[in-house]
């Protein structure tokens, strides 16, 4: 049953009014009891999309199923009262059923309104939702300019069929109009609307940025490439460091969270971004946090950027295996980034990251290799995943030409599935799901079971890039708090391990 969420004011303007909606799965259910724990992320491919309708003089609002589902008549009341013509929905892998749900009924409820689905999952299999008749348009890739132009053309009444950058079905038939060449240059986008989800900040993993687009590596299990491209493109240094001041002069942030996949690609524009901090002087408070490879970490660049109020660095570590590191193809190996490691807590850094478990070819052996590394390194978190066949990444076509086994059911794709006992997407040749589940379960508890990490979970907001909150065992209440949390964890643990064992 849906619980209600009225739509957001919208912006006065003379022109088009746009709905864009951010479908979201259960948390409750999908995450289980680490759902009263884990801060909301900001929509940031809603959020470009809209900034950039704005700066058009095309009204905008924003409903984020993240906070609350849709309220069905609510949706219909507000696009009927706000003459709305255009309905965008973002669509992830995990969020794709939601968003096709949400396409049916609109489609079903006000077939003059035009559904326009975007983002990764559509991007890659943009028939998926044409042929099931939930959207009438994919925006294939970066939106913000085809978005633009065809919200104009629809609210002018005029074809839109030559837009590039969209699909669409034509005589029973999808057609593919033309790539639209990327965006040369980020700073040419208006910033971010963070005013847009003011009223819901306490929720949200307030302070977070993207500051650059593209990535120029080739890891076989990454999709995000298909929206952004190989090639690498940056804001400069002034343009971030403005969008930190928002965020912690206009919004009080004391924690921001750069999101790019690899923030230190060009490392003399981290240089100026530095040199801009210390000139007009951050507050000693604010802490920053990156995501970085840990073949580009050096010593010089750390400590230049430690004192500049950089303190959280996040990598991905992936596997303690080096013919895993090789066949993955991330170009780098696990010895380089154990010397990232090193260097970063050399410089004061917190050092946090991801590892995966399950990959092709991946054996039991290695699986433990990787956990035993996880547990020598010197580092503050980390976060075991189950590898996932995205669609349009190397994994999902090795598997597509080798007849290997997964499930097209996208409600399965999280990472997290063996932690929270939902079913496991995809299970490599001769090793089960039951023995992905147990070492998903065993990696966590081996590594946040030890003292030193029992004793730091007051630091977790940090380690964990602002998401997960946990109490602070250090006063009598965060004490008691955090044993309820464990004993539900341990609880869920052993439910979801009992209910797959007897399945």
């Amino acid at each position: 049953m849906l619980t209600r969420q009225k739509m957001d004011s919208v912006p006065q303007s003379s022109g088009p009014t746009v709905l864009l909606i951010n479908p979201c799965y259960d948390k409750a259910d999908a995450l289980g009891p680490f759902s009263s724990h884990i801060s909301s992320q900001l929509p940031m491919s809603l959020g470009f999309l809209a900034g950039y309708l704005l700066q058009k003089n095309i009204g905008v609002h924003i409903v984020d199923e993240q906070l609350r589902r849709i309220d069905e008549e609510d949706l219909l009341k507000g696009i009927e009262e706000h003459d709305t013509k255009v309905v965008g929905i973002s669509v992830l892998t995990l969020t794709a059923p939601r968003a096709y749900e949400l396409g049916a009924f609109l489609k079903r409820s006000c077939p003059s309104v035009k559904v326009v689905m975007g983002g990764v999952h559509v991007t890659l299999l943009p028939e998926e939702p044409l042929v099931s008749g939930c959207a009438d348009v994919v925006v294939r890739g970066e939106g913000e300019l085809t978005l633009h132009e065809l919200v104009e053309r629809i609210h002018d009444g005029f074809p839109y069929g030559d837009v590039r950058g969209i699909s669409r079905i034509e005589d029973g038939r999808v057609i593919h109009g033309p790539e639209r060449p990327m965006i040369d240059d980020l700073d040419t986008l208006p910033p971010f609307p963070y005013h847009l989800f003011e009223p819901h900040r306490e929720r949200y993993q307030f302070g977070n940025m993207l500051t650059s687009r593209g990535c120029p590596y080739d890891c076989i299990f990454c999709s995000q490439r298909a929206v952004s491209g190989h090639r690498y493109r940056a804001r400069s240094a002034g343009k971030i460091f403005e969008e930190l001041e928002t965020l912690v002069f206009d919004y009080g942030q004391d924690f921001v969270f750069i999101n790019d996949d690899n923030f230190v690609v060009d490392k003399d524009n981290i240089y100026a971004l530095c040199d801009l901090i210390d000139r007009r002087e951050l507050p000693e408070r604010v802490r920053i946090g990156f995501h970085a490879r840990g073949d580009a970490l050096d010593a010089p660049l750390l400590r230049r950027m430690r004192n500049a109020r950089f303190a959280i660095v996040m990598i991905g570590f992936e596997t303690g295996s080096e013919r895993i590191m090789a066949m993955v193809r991330k170009g780098e190996t696990v010895r380089e980034i154990e010397e990232g490691v090193r260097i970063a807590k050399e410089c004061g850094m917190v050092v946090g990251g991801q590892f995966i478990l399950g990959f092709p070819t991946e054996t039991r052996a290695e699986s433990l290799q990787t956990i035993r590394h996880a547990l020598r390194l010197p580092i503050d978190f980390t976060r075991f995943n189950l590898l996932l066949p995205y669609p349009g990444t190397e994994v999902f076509r090795m598997l597509e030409e080798s007849g290997g086994t997964r499930s097209r059911n996208w409600a399965h794709y999280a990472t997290h599935a063996g932690l929270t006992g939902k079913v496991i997407p995809y299970v490599p040749e001769g090793r089960s799901a039951w023995e992905l589940r147990l070492l998903q379960w065993f990696a966590h508890l081996a590594f946040f079971l030890r003292p030193k990490q029992l004793l730091d979970l007051g630091n977790m907001k940090y380690a964990t890039a602002g998401q997960l909150h946990l109490p602070d065992p250090k006063s009598f209440r965060g004490a008691l708090s955090l044993a309820g949390f464990m004993t539900r964890l341990l609880l869920s643990m052993v439910q979801g391990l009992l209910k797959k064992r007897q399945s």
